[in-house]
């Protein structure tokens, strides 16, 4: 059964650019994420069913919500989920409509999505020990003008994410 989840997917220009953000963080110790594998996790909905996980991919549901911007400026680091992050400062109202028209989805197609709250950010380390020290500014533009739904694969690299399907933001 495939692992997945919802995400805001970076253009390459921007997934560049908080590549180069991510270099500001002086982890110290723990494991950077590969930059192709840089983005924000709106749901994480786990092992899914080959039968759901077609429902979802062929999603049609329409989401009338305008894109809109990220301002990714905050960093931080949870301790006990060993991560270090990057995240927008402010969240936009878009961002907390497009996660509860996705959950109200999920619980149409009769899939519980992780009941922990949403705290966007962008993981950046993995296995972080100790609080990382930001060495520089960070500003990150982040247009997002759509949304897409991940498969999660591991192999002995590490994780590798493929894209299944994108939908477009539309006001």
């Amino acid at each position: 059964m495939p692992r997945l989840f919802y995400a805001l997917w970076p253009d390459d220009a921007t997934r560049a650019a908080l590549a180069e953000a991510a270099t500001n963080i002086d982890i110290r110790d723990g494991r950077a994420v590969r930059a192709e594998n840089l983005h924000m996790t709106l749901h994480f909905l786990g092992e899914v069913d080959g039968d759901v996980a077609g429902e979802l991919a062929a999603m049609t549901t329409a989401f009338e919500i305008a894109p809109f911007v990220l301002e990714i400026a905050a960093t931080g680091w949870w301790r006990g989920a060993r991560v270090a992050w990057l995240a927008p400062f402010v969240t936009p109202p878009e961002l907390g409509q497009l996660c509860a028209q996705l959950e109200a989805h999920l619980h149409a197609c009769g899939v519980a999505p992780d009941d922990r709250p949403f705290r966007p950010h962008i993981t950046v380390a993995r296995k972080v020990r100790r609080a990382p020290r930001v060495l520089g500014s960070i500003a990150v533009h982040w247009r997002v003008d759509d949304f897409a739904l991940i498969a999660s694969q591991t192999d002995p690299a590490g994780a590798r994410y493929v894209v299944l399907n994108r939908w477009p933001l539309r006001a």
